[in-house]
């Protein structure tokens, strides 16, 4: 995700800046979907309950696309067995087509205004876009730290615990944005909260590989046994593990698989 500096003033360059934010967001809605699947992979949560209701039971259509794709995602086998989730650690993951979809309406919503370059209302959209991408960034944490719960190597499970990424509240989120009297410097601070939604999606990727890698690991399962090898994990495990068949798992090797997602991401964006 490369952007520049947006500072300036000129309807067209508001204009631009939100075009090229709308860009990157676009991307990171596809990303969040995918990395959420990945993250039901690895908690073992049971999708086929939480996303087989018909598209009527979604509040918009954004809402009902995200369970579709959720659902082609997980496609295929999968780690066997069942983790309860409780709370909130329930909520992030029951609750990613309704967040998800909210996000890629709000992507919308400014994708469609972007090109007027209406000051007023660029700050009103970037304000209710901020918004949304707070609440995907607490809900990937929160996914990230409950699969970190499910590692049974009790050292590698502490350390990620306590590693990630503070989301903040929305509070001091929104309180941020709304310091700013120009649509430039909200708009930066969109961008600013668009890097922080990219480094927890790719910091719960990490930690979801980490976890259906030891699972495996434990089991002693081979990498071509038909659990544990849904689409999104394959493709994502050949990525970020240069296709190494036993990678190990460390506390670094997370830190490492959470470098080369932000890196892909990056360059999708480019």
């Amino acid at each position: 995700m490369a952007m520049g500096n947006p500072a300036s003033p000129t309807a067209d360059g508001l204009a631009a800046v939100a075009a090229e934010i709308v860009c990157c967001a676009a991307l990171l809605a596809r990303v969040a979907d995918a990395v959420a699947a990945l993250s039901c992979e690895a908690a073992r949560w049971d999708s086929a309950a939480a996303f087989d209701a018909p598209a009527s039971g979604y509040s918009t259509k954004d809402q009902a696309d995200v369970a579709a794709d959720l659902k082609m995602l997980l496609r295929g086998p999968r780690l066997a067995g069942s983790r309860e989730a409780g709370g909130a650690s329930a909520n992030s993951f029951a609750d990613v087509p309704s967040v998800n979809g909210n996000f890629r309406q709000a992507v919308r919503a400014l994708d469609l205004d972007a090109g007027q370059g209406k000051e007023d209302v660029l700050m009103l959209l970037a304000t209710q876009f901020a918004t949304s991408a707070h609440f995907m960034c607490k809900m990937s944490v929160d996914r990230a730290r409950f699969c970190a719960g499910s590692i049974a190597d009790a050292r590698l499970r502490e350390e990620l615990a306590v590693a990630g990424i503070d989301v903040g509240d929305l509070k001091g989120t929104l309180a941020e944005l709304m310091a700013d009297s120009d649509a430039v410097s909200v708009l930066w601070r969109v961008h600013e909260q668009l890097l922080k939604l990219r480094g927890c999606l790719a910091w719960e990727a990490a930690v979801a590989m980490a976890a259906i890698e030891t699972a495996h690991s434990t089991i002693q399962k081979p990498r071509a046994s038909a659990e544990g090898n849904s689409s999104v994990s394959m493709l994502l495990r050949d990525h970020v593990t240069d296709g190494k068949d036993d990678p190990g798992v460390s506390s670094a090797t997370v830190e490492d698989w959470r470098t080369k997602a932000i890196v892909a991401v990056r360059s999708q964006a480019s």
